[in-house]
Parts: C-alpha cells; sequence; structure tokens
C-alpha cells in the first residue's frame, strides 16, 4: 500500500507543475493540463469553447486554485488511478479529508476542488498506517496554504461572445461563413485565443494551422 500511494504522490509531484509549460496549441495545453489534474484527457475533445478558454486562461494563469475550481465544476470524466483501492467520495469521505487540509493549515473549502482520485488519495493516506505521509501527499498537489481565493482577475468569456468575435475576425479576414461553419469548438477556442492575444504572429500560425493544414 505503502509503494502504491508514494508512487501516486509522485507522479502528482512531477506532472502538475508542467501546465505552466508550453503545449503545441491551446487544445493541447488544456489536454495536459487534464491529464495532470487527474481527468480524461479525451474530455478535451467533447469540452465547448467556453471551457476550452477557461480552463486555458486559468492555467496559464498559474492560478492553481482557479484551475482546480474551473475543472471540479465542468463535471469531466476522471482518470481512476489503477493502483490502490477508489474510495466512494461521499458527505463523511469529504468531511474526513476537509479535516485533514485544516489540520495541516489548508482551508477545508479546498475539498470542494479535489478530484476523486486526490480525495480516494488524501483519505486512503490519512486512514492508514501511513499517515505520517499526509504532509507530502498535500504538498505534492500544489494546494494553498491558509486564507486562499478562487476569484480570477480575467472575464470569462461566454460561448455566444467567443463565436462572435472569432466570426467577426474572421470576416474581415475574407473568409466566408461556410468556412467559419466548419470549425471545431476546440479550434474556435484556439482562435478566440490568438485574436485577443494581439499576438500577429500567434494570429497566422493559428489561422495556417487550421485552414491550411
Amino acid at each position: 500500500m505503502k509503494r502504491s500511494l508514494l508512487a501516486l504522490t509522485t507522479a502528482i509531484a512531477l506532472a502538475l507543475p508542467a501546465v505552466a509549460q508550453d503545449a503545441d496549441g491551446p487544445t493541447e495545453f488544456v489536454r495536459d493540463a487534464l491529464t495532470q489534474y487527474g481527468y480524461d484527457a479525451a474530455a478535451v475533445e467533447t469540452m465547448t469553447a467556453a471551457e476550452i478558454t477557461e480552463i486555458y486562461l486559468a492555467a496559464t494563469s498559474e492560478n492553481q486554485m482557479a484551475v482546480r475550481s474551473a475543472l471540479r465544476a465542468m463535471d469531466l470524466p476522471e482518470t481512476e488511478p489503477t493502483d490502490y483501492a477508489l474510495v466512494t467520495r461521499n458527505s463523511d469521505v469529504e468531511r474526513q479529508v476537509a479535516e485533514v487540509l485544516e489540520e495541516h493549515g489548508y482551508m477545508p473549502v479546498l475539498v470542494n476542488t479535489l478530484s476523486d482520485a486526490e480525495i480516494s488519495l488524501i483519505y486512503s493516506t490519512a486512514t492508514s498506517e501511513e499517515y505520517s505521509d499526509v504532509e507530502g501527499v498535500l504538498s505534492a498537489m500544489n494546494l494553498v496554504k491558509g486564507e486562499t481565493t478562487f476569484e480570477i482577475d480575467w472575464e470569462v468569456p461566454t460561448e455566444d461572445n467567443i463565436e462572435r468575435v472569432v466570426a467577426d475576425h474572421l470576416t474581415q479576414r475574407g473568409f466566408e461563413q461556410a468556412q467559419i461553419d466548419t470549425l471545431t469548438e476546440a479550434e474556435t477556442a484556439e482562435l478566440y485565443l490568438a485574436f485577443t492575444s494581439e499576438d500577429d504572429e500567434a494570429i497566422r500560425s493559428t489561422l495556417d494551422s487550421i485552414f491550411n493544414s
């Protein structure tokens, strides 16, 4: 048991910092973020442009709590760990995990941002003979100690706003409505992020990868 818990803790510690690294476009960046926070990477294929944009903005802001809160609110499928017994998440388990968080200097409310796998890992460690490993498990999750905020300092765009911005910019560049209508949610999100970045090179490369690949 101890070996499996420590192995998963190490995997989390190694994965989380990678969210801040560049990926091959916003969609792949979000796919990596999903994996690193314990969610199924394939879920990006069913996410809306607004959801992809929200996760991308949260992850690149380096606000871990904003990322966790946003992902948890989206009810995405998780990647269940296979090397230890998965605990059924319920109010009693969440209450005990909240108590563990508070005991180690974290806000109990953080329990609402944890994935089922993280809940399972904390609970399994805290209720086993490896209780002394709890601090290491929590530290590997990059949770913020003490008072923290889930507030974001940017406006989360709506789906309609994203589509309107993308359509306007593409129309101004001579693209036809038929071309705009073929865009996927991921492509729409990537174009929105490029256009609002006002980075000419990012705009050119995004347009080229979508329409000329």
